[in-house]
């Protein structure tokens, strides 16, 4: 099968993965999919605090680095 010319369409995403389809004109087909995987390296599971409690140990380490952000010239959300 020759891909050449072929140009990504469309992609769709859902909690197992999901695909994306191709088109040359009038010819669609599915060009791609994937599945996706719980990483066994990582036991614990993430509940609603969890980022809080990360974030806040960042935070709490260089907090000047937080609060002065906002507002300043160069601003980035790059924390």
């Amino acid at each position: 099968m020759d891909w050449n010319n072929f140009v990504l369409n469309r992609c769709t995403f859902d909690w197992n993965g999901g695909g994306c389809a191709v088109n040359k004109g009038d010819d669609f087909r599915a060009g791609a999919s994937f599945s996706l995987g719980r990483n066994p390296k990582y036991k614990e599971e993430m509940d609603a605090k969890k980022p809080e409690e990360i974030l806040s140990l960042k935070v709490d380490a260089d907090p000047d680095k937080y609060i002065k952000a906002t507002g300043y010239p160069g601003y980035s959300e790059k924390v």
